[in-house]
């Protein structure tokens, strides 16, 4: 685990962590698409 100087400073790797997940990374529950790719082509589903 790792231990941060500041909260602010786990806040901030924590948004990077966060936009990786919902951006770059592919979900295989989700076909193999990021959430972003998903949502853009199943619009209004939850």
């Amino acid at each position: 685990m790792t231990e941060y100087e500041t909260v602010s400073e786990g806040e901030r790797e924590l948004g990077i962590y966060l936009s990786y997940c919902n951006q770059d990374r592919k979900h295989s529950s989700l076909g193999y698409q990021t959430p972003t790719q998903f949502e853009s082509t199943h619009p209004g589903r939850e």
